[in-house]
């Protein structure tokens, strides 16, 4: 029996499971992502969670025959590494290296978090199709492709840096400006709800100050002023997104994560569903939300540990 390791580092969060040959996710460690700046710092951290999920399983870390990460990106190829994230503290971050000493073996593959996720969703889900996108709309936005039954690796996906709003209005955690994720991820939500409040005449109860969620603004809707009008633009740059997702991966079926669509599902994919057919010249994809829930890279980065064990247990990323 192989024994592989899943780790997913995403902006709020980190987790780490260990699995055998059923790749089923039982009891992850989880740790707040460390809010530190220095590499050193979160890589150790990262050890210490590997050996955590390790002891928990009754293993050592040298029992591991390989490990598969989800990371938010972009990934730098060579070496494996984050480059610039931007929505964790860090740069430069050698992810690949870390988890080599943190564990006895060279088989360890690094993928963007979306990637992986997009592998679970076609592996273990899919809707019957090998033409797909996941979407996450979380902390960050982004995507994960897969074309002919083979994801897309690299940074592919990096969808949420798409521009939507040719106008620039708002600035992205990238350094960019009017880029999808600036609009609709859950920590630029609250700043775009700022923006409309501050150049709209927009009655709202909600408080405006830098204690504003994205989850205080979908609670508010739809009868607050704001918040209406926020989710009603919230709707359309997704539209605009999905469109060009669509337009340039021609998906039969996206599959929908992340916290944001995760804790308002028909609010998010109501919208997009109803009028998507609107904003595309091609025929539309079904649209639904992933059934893995949070878990959903960890299931992605068990598989693809699975595959450097046994070569077609899941298709490998094209790189």
């Amino acid at each position: 029996m192989k024994t592989v390791l899943g780790i997913d580092i995403g902006a709020t969060k980190i987790r780490a499971t260990v699995s055998g040959d059923d790749l089923r996710i039982t009891d992850p460690v989880v740790k707040r992502s460390p809010a530190v700046a220095d590499p050193d710092v979160f890589t150790a951290e990262l050890a210490t969670l590997v050996e955590r999920a390790c002891s928990e399983a009754g293993l050592t870390p040298a029992a591991i025959s390989a490990v598969g990460v989800g990371s938010a990106g972009p990934i730098k190829r060579t070496p494996e590494a984050v480059l610039n994230p931007p929505n964790l503290p860090v740069d430069n971050l050698p992810i690949e290296r870390a988890v080599r000493a943190a564990v006895d073996t060279d088989q360890v593959r690094v993928l963007n978090d979306a990637v992986c996720g997009a592998v679970a969703e076609h592996e273990f889900a899919g809707g019957g199709t090998d033409d797909m996108v996941y979407l996450t709309v979380s902390t960050g936005l982004g995507a994960g492709v897969i074309v002919d039954g083979r994801p897309l690796g690299g940074n592919t996906g990096e969808v949420g840096h798409l521009t939507v709003d040719p106008g620039m209005t708002m600035e992205c955690g990238c350094g960019g400006a009017g880029h999808w994720e600036a609009y609709c991820s859950g920590v630029n939500l609250p700043r775009y709800a700022r923006h409309l409040s501050q150049h709209g005449d927009h009655g709202t109860a909600l408080s405006t100050d830098g204690t504003l969620s994205a989850a205080d603004i979908f609670a508010a809707a739809p009868d607050d002023e704001l918040a209406a009008a926020t989710l009603a633009q919230f709707d359309h740059w997704n539209l605009i997104g999905l469109a060009d997702v669509v337009h340039a991966f021609a998906p039969s079926y996206v599959a929908l994560g992340g916290s944001v669509v995760l804790h308002n599902r028909d609010r998010v994919l109501t919208p997009l569903r109803e009028r998507l057919s609107d904003h595309v010249m091609v025929d539309p994809p079904a649209i639904g939300v992933t059934e893995f829930g949070d878990e959903i890279v960890l299931k992605g980065a068990l598989a693809v540990a699975a595959d450097q064990v046994s070569p077609g247990a899941s298709p490998s990323p094209q790189l």
